[in-house]
């Protein structure tokens, strides 16, 4: 699985996207002409074939490392890093933040240094067809530049990482990126995926999808989430997350309402659009506090009924609702007991007013919202403070 985060506009997603190919392919079965070693790259073992060398080892391309070459200069142990060791040098620790671009069969890497442990004076690459290994390729970039820019790269899915190294030893990986080289030419642009739907559970939102038809030559790359205020919209936030796989979590979302669809992308081209869903995600002060207009329709038991004005005031606090109607004398509160992307439902209980030989009493209702139009409906019975038994049924709308 690969992970991908997500820095989403006005607090949405602070996303933890996992995504990834079905399949760990080994090397890829299609071999390339070797392409001409880049500056600074050497192998890491020694060739029995000549050539120029540093260190007893060749230069090497790490495209053609990629292309199923076989030779020792892909593969084997860590070259021995030529310096003095100093008292009390140190290892450098582990390189950061490595990402991966690709363009067609180019696979451009870039990776911050480590920020701890002695200075690195190189850095190796290592490519395996599946998480952890290495078994593509391993290459060491001795110049000490912490970017490098592979090109024909063969079709594949290929899981990368990088060590610095300095002359007191080597350090430990850095995070492992999927590289997915797709460069097969494409008949044109996918169709659009379906399906889209959202699950929330607090502050977790999940998107699952259902990934579009059509030949393999058209098939995606990649998927493009959109997010928008509202619909059409993408003012919030478009994030490729660079794989194929059709769910996304995202943990820690902040509270609001947000549209959100999803696009295919290839080399040809990118979809149209999923279908959209809606997405409303409470926090701790709640995108229902407020207050909330329109009218209360109360029948009671002596057969008397009446169409009142009703004005809510409601605060929201986690999951769940308090609110008063003064005017007419009541109070609830409610907690959250289903959520859908545009539904919340609450359960809870409303008390009457303090005056009368039955002030005080409880009476169970529930509320409904519906988060798209703002508005919300719902219903208690119970004994007023007349004693008499009193059912109400309302519909307000947010203001």
């Amino acid at each position: 699985m690969r992970c991908v985060h997500l820095a989403v506009a006005l607090s949405l997603f602070a996303v933890t996207s996992c995504g990834g190919s079905s399949s760990s392919p080994g090397a890829p079965s299609v071999s390339r002409p070797a392409a001409s070693a880049s500056p600074g790259v050497t192998g890491i073992a020694a060739s029995a074939t000549g050539g120029p060398s540093i260190f007893g080892a060749p230069l090497t391309d790490f495209a053609r490392c990629l292309s199923g070459a076989t030779d020792a200069a892909c593969f084997a142990g860590a070259r021995p890093v030529v310096g003095v060791i100093t008292a009390g040098a140190a290892a450098p620790g582990a390189p950061g933040d490595l990402r991966a671009a690709i363009d067609h069969a180019t696979v451009n890497l870039i990776w911050k240094p480590p920020t701890t442990g002695g200075p690195p004076v190189s850095y190796v690459l290592e490519a395996g067809s599946a998480s952890g290994l290495s078994n593509l390729a391993v290459l060491s970039i001795s110049d000490g530049r912490t970017s490098f820019t592979a090109s024909n790269v063969a079709n594949g899915t290929y899981y990368v990482r990088v060590k610095a190294q300095n002359a007191a030893g080597t350090s430990p990986p850095s995070n492992e990126v999927t590289v997915i080289v797709n460069a097969v030419t494409c008949q044109g642009p996918p169709l659009s995926p379906s399906g889209l739907a959202s699950s929330v559970n607090g502050t977790t939102v999940t998107l699952t999808w259902i990934g579009p038809s059509g030949p393999p030559s058209n098939s995606p790359s990649t998927y493009i989430v959109e997010i928008g205020s509202a619909p059409f919209l993408s003012d919030l936030s478009i994030s490729d997350l660079e794989g194929i796989a059709t769910t996304m979590t995202a943990n820690n979302v902040g509270a609001g309402k947000y549209v959100i669809r999803v696009r295919a992308k290839n080399a040809c081209g990118t979809s149209g659009t999923s279908n959209e869903v809606v997405v409303n995600v409470v926090g701790a002060q709640g995108i229902l506090a407020g207050t909330w207009l329109g009218t209360d329709r109360a029948t009671r038991s002596n057969g008397q009924s009446a169409k009142l004005d009703l004005t809510f005031v409601v605060q929201h606090s986690g999951q769940t609702l308090v609110g008063a109607a003064a005017a007419i004398g009541f109070r609830f509160r409610v907690t959250q007991t289903e959520a859908s992307s545009t539904v919340l439902t609450f359960a809870g209980t409303w008390t009457w007013g303090n005056s009368g030989q039955c002030a005080g009493q409880l009476a169970p209702g529930s509320i409904t919202v519906d988060t798209t139009t703002n508005t919300m409906t719902g219903s208690f019975a119970g004994v007023n403070p007349d004693c008499l038994t009193e059912t109400h049924d309302f519909t307000v709308t947010k203001q």
